[in-house]
């Protein structure tokens, strides 16, 4: 028996859907009989949840302490698996912590290396003046992306999104996105989704890291 932590209270339902075996990429916890959300398989694990009593909050995260009954053997595997992303998640945070102290042009530079890497193609990096906002333009699934680069030291505000949603076009982009080593304030999310505009700030790219270390350890493994 032991503890893990399920999905958001405000997203709970009282449907008894089909329980999930397996684990979570996305959510990082053993989805069986977790009594968690899952947005990876979008559904719920209901089995074993515990709403009452064991309901726990942390600061800044609203979550469920969910009581989990699995063999010792499948807890071996959990357990595993809890480590790896562990591990996976600190070298990310440590990755984005010498990001920090990038210029901006190696942080463009990092950005092409992070996209290719996840399957990303035709990455090009813009040149430095008249870039009309777009540092990288990609592609991925047959869509065409122009990215604006920024390694800031503090939240982004609505520039870089109306910045790359105008120079998408320059480009023949269908899709702008801002990818950044830190966050976006609230103006800048409301424009960006008002324009389609992709966000992928820190906490993005500390998944992106970790799907990569994720695929590179699976191709080592064989």
């Amino acid at each position: 028996m032991g503890w893990l932590f399920g999905g958001k209270k405000k997203e709970m339902q009282k449907t008894q859907e089909k329980a999930i075996d397996g684990w979570c990429r996305t959510m990082g916890y053993y989805c069986a009989s977790a009594g968690g959300w899952c947005s990876e398989y979008k559904g719920w694990c209901p089995e074993e949840r515990n709403e009452t009593a064991e309901s726990k909050e942390r600061t800044g995260e609203d979550t469920l302490l969910v009581e989990v009954k699995l063999s010792g053997k499948e807890w071996a595997g959990v357990s595993e698996a809890v480590v790896q992303h562990e591990e996976r998640k600190r070298s990310a945070e440590e990755t984005m912590r010498r990001v920090d102290r990038m210029e901006g042009r190696e942080f463009e530079a990092w950005c092409a290396g992070v996209l290719r890497k996840l399957g990303f193609q035709n990455v090009y990096m813009t040149a430095t003046t008249g870039d009309q906002g777009v540092d990288i333009t990609a592609e991925k699934d047959g869509t065409k992306y122009a990215i604006q680069c920024k390694r800031y030291s503090s939240d982004l505000g609505n520039h870089p999104v109306q910045e790359v949603y105008a120079g998408k076009a320059m480009y023949g982009c269908k899709v702008g996105a801002v990818m950044t080593n830190q966050y976006f304030t609230p103006g800048a999310r409301d424009l960006a989704k008002a324009t389609g505009t992709k966000l992928w700030d820190r906490g993005r790219l500390i998944t992106m890291l970790q799907q990569i270390a994720k695929e590179q350890d699976e191709q080592a493994a064989g």
